[in-house]
């Protein structure tokens, strides 16, 4: 009967339901964050949107809910009440969503995810919580491997859907770019006087450090673009793992050549430098491949979840 009568409601029962829970987080947001500009901000509105849709809720129950001044907004003792009832009803409608969503047959219950290295160690976690959060019946199994392994296993189908920096063409499978991220030379902090920018040559030239893996993407990269030079790299260190490359330029031992989104914390933090190149369009391409068949739901959540860490990374698209 329930069910039957939801069915009978059509659009405009949908379409009110969703009014009502945006109008709720709305509210919530602004009463959180105390700030009508800052809610505005974080729900990518307008301010005269949001202030909208919480006059309207006012005039529904009658009922001011915030003190409004020009240092923000503050609960009323009715906005209070009414924040408690908002939060709870919220946290019915995403528990109601969760567990009719995982009614769906066609969705997986369980999924083989295969990432590359800096893949898993920027954008990781941020893909277990997206997952946990918006289609939790999805028990994720996760692979880490070097980008030639993950196609060895993509073949065999052990794994459904993977984040690499090679293209593949396989039966079954899916494969489209994703984003692509900047290389950049990186030095010790201090060590330049103003320099922003070498040319790759004189990169090449330098005292470097390379991952010792000769099937690392970004070693292989690095070696292709100085064969089509016609340059020798002057590499002084070979090391197995990024976080001991990274030592060594800190401590001032040679320099290197790395993905932006894997120096981006200790630039910030001022232990690196970093230049650009000036004369070389020097970027590495992420793609996602996956299984035709997978839901595209589940395909959409994960490439946006690693699209927005990479995106906050490097900022660069």
């Amino acid at each position: 009967m329930v069910a039957a009568g939801l069915l009978s409601c059509g659009g405009f029962c949908a379409l009110e339901l969703n009014l009502k829970t945006r109008q709720l987080e709305y509210f919530v947001c602004a009463a959180e964050l105390k700030s009508i500009s800052q809610a505005a901000e974080q729900l990518n509105t307008s301010q005269t949107a949001l202030g909208t849709q919480l006059k309207q809720l006012e005039h529904e129950y009658g009922v001011s809910l915030f003190f409004r001044s020009s240092r923000g907004v503050e609960l009323t003792e009715a906005g209070q009440i009414f924040y408690v009832w908002a939060g709870d009803i919220l946290d019915r409608h995403r528990a109601i969503r969760n567990t009719i969503g995982g009614l769906d047959c066609g969705k997986p219950s369980s999924l083989s995810l295969g990432l590359a290295p800096s893949v898993a160690f920027m954008a990781g976690t941020h893909i277990i919580e997206a997952v946990a959060e918006q289609m939790p019946t999805v028990r994720l199994n996760l692979y880490e491997e070097h980008s030639h392994t993950l196609e060895a296993r993509i073949a065999t189908g052990a794994i459904e859907l993977s984040f690499l920096f090679t293209s593949v063409n396989l039966l079954g499978f899916q494969c489209r770019p994703v984003l692509q991220e900047p290389l950049v030379f990186v030095v010790p902090h201090g060590s330049i006087a103003s320099a922003a920018s070498i040319s790759l040559p004189d990169a090449l030239r330098t005292s470097l450090v390379l991952p010792s893996d000769e099937l690392d993407i970004v070693r292989q990269f690095i070696l292709q673009r100085a064969a089509l030079l016609g340059i020798t790299p002057n590499v002084s260190y070979e090391v197995p793992s990024i976080s001991t490359l990274k030592q060594v330029v800190i401590r001032g031992l040679a320099s290197a050549i790395l993905p932006l989104s894997c120096v981006k914390d200790e630039i910030q933090a001022g232990a690196l430098d970093q230049l650009v190149f000036i004369d070389s369009d020097f970027e590495r391409c992420m793609y996602v491949v996956y299984k035709s068949e997978l839901d595209s739901r589940l395909v959409g959540l994960i490439q946006t979840a690693v699209e927005s860490r990479f995106r906050s990374l490097v900022m660069h698209r």
